[in-house]
């Protein structure tokens, strides 16, 4: 019976991750048997060639970064979920368990997925995702960051529970980390189903194509827990996805910013673009469910690459933007999200996301004036590693920061600045 609902749940997850254009045919990379040879328990890197027929190699390696390692003979793949001892993740028939035992809050292991050329309809599963059970100080508290880069920049993917009810996890953005607030911990995971999978979160990145894929995982430094974390894992199930028929329009510098009328204009840049089409703008109140922006119409891609809109009805609070690109061979791709707030203040502040960053960030900042400003990223040295002056208005508006893939992996200071001295604020960045 146990086998019949897999089958049953792996067929379900096929059916749903069929792309929007309904052309390209799906592919599964499988941990245990698109490699060859196959991965061996404690390898830390391996290639898997033409996967699945889709002319897609796919290579993984593994690191610690900072002081501890992965567990002597892991990385492990749970073969068909053959071994009763080790994790499955919901709806996989395979999984590789990563085991680590890091040495303080500030490591972390690094699993890296290379794909040889850009893929789409990206979907896998993570499962163990929890704290260590019982009273503090706890043994581990899971965090997990996924990030991923495509044609056109960084990518985001949704993170969402198999369990929505379930206390063992908590999902902010591209970031899962187990529950500390609330009673569950130590989910074990060696079954499917409930409750065995509620520390699983699934990882989506819907048609936004994509190259590579970074999964970091360590602890957080939150009260209750050990400055020397024991012994965790998790465990990571076989990826979904399709080919790219064709690449987008590389959306450039997309940002927002909400003028004095309270109106707002949004502005990007087309880099190379290897298909034609049209482009609209989308906007949502909480990132999930997107319609159109009225008296907007589509946009035709041309031979122009600078591009400027206003939304002259803006929803009041907060709210978020994308642009959506369909080829004329009928696919369909969408640029970063961007958030946008219409409630102005005096008041100075800055947020930046995502954060930790790779080759771009967002910096959406609120300003009490309308003048230039000097925006400087500092190292733990001291040494400013970018620095650029830059007109801004007053109210909030949202800044896009590139340029960044060559910083090495560190924290790093934000400052904002305006040159005449009077308004100051900084913010701590990581580069990952």
């Amino acid at each position: 019976m146990k086998a019949v609902k897999k089958l049953f749940i792996a067929t379900l997850l096929l059916i749903t991750l069929v792309p929007r254009s309904g052309r390209a045919q799906g592919f599964l990379f499988d941990w245990g048997s698109s490699f060859t040879p196959s991965w061996v328990a404690g390898s830390m890197s391996n290639t898997a060639t033409n996967v699945g027929g889709s002319g897609v190699n796919i290579s993984v390696t593994m690191a610690v970064s900072g002081l501890g390692s992965i567990s002597a003979g892991w990385p492990v793949v749970n073969n068909n979920n053959t071994s009763p001892a080790m994790f499955e993740v919901e709806g996989s028939t395979d999984a590789i368990e990563i085991q680590q035992d890091l040495n303080n809050l500030a490591s972390f292991s690094t699993t890296t997925i290379g794909f040889s050329k850009a893929i789409q309809n990206l979907s896998f599963g993570i499962s163990d995702i929890d704290r260590s059970a019982g009273a503090t100080p706890w043994d581990y508290v899971d965090v997990v960051t996924i990030t991923a880069i495509g044609p056109s920049g960084s990518v985001v993917p949704v993170l969402t529970k198999y369990n929505p009810s379930s206390t063992f996890v908590d999902v902010t953005s591209n970031i899962a980390m187990g529950n500390i607030t609330a009673f569950g911990g130590n989910a074990t995971s060696l079954n499917q189903g409930n409750p065995d999978q509620n520390g699983t979160v699934f990882v989506d990145f819907g048609t936004n194509p994509v190259t590579s894929v970074v999964i970091q995982y360590g602890n957080p430094n939150v009260p209750g827990l050990r400055a020397n974390p024991r012994v965790q894992a998790i465990a990571i199930g076989n990826f979904s996805f399709n080919n790219v028929a064709s690449l987008p329009a590389s959306f450039l510098g997309f940002g927002a910013k909400v003028n004095n009328d309270q109106t707002v204009s949004l502005q990007w840049k087309t880099g190379s673009i290897a298909n034609s089409g049209s482009i609209s703008i989308e906007r949502s109140t909480n990132a999930t469910d997107w319609n159109r922006v009225p008296a907007i119409r589509d946009i035709i891609i041309g031979s122009k690459s600078d591009y400027q809109e206003i939304d002259r009805n803006p929803i009041s609070g907060i709210s978020y933007y994308r642009l959506k690109e369909t080829t004329n061979d009928g696919f369909i791709y969408y640029s970063k999200t961007i958030r946008v707030s219409t409630e102005l203040s005096n008041t100075i502040s800055i947020k930046t996301y995502p954060n930790p960053f790779q080759q771009t960030f967002q910096l959406e900042l609120n300003w009490p004036t309308t003048e230039l400003v000097s925006i400087k990223i500092t190292n733990l040295a001291g040494q400013v590693v970018k620095q650029e002056t830059v007109a801004v208005q007053k109210g909030l508006q949202v800044l896009s920061i590139e340029d960044l893939g060559k910083f090495a992996r560190s924290n790093y200071l934000l400052t904002v600045a305006s040159k005449n001295g009077l308004h100051k604020i900084n913010r701590n960045i990581i580069q990952q």
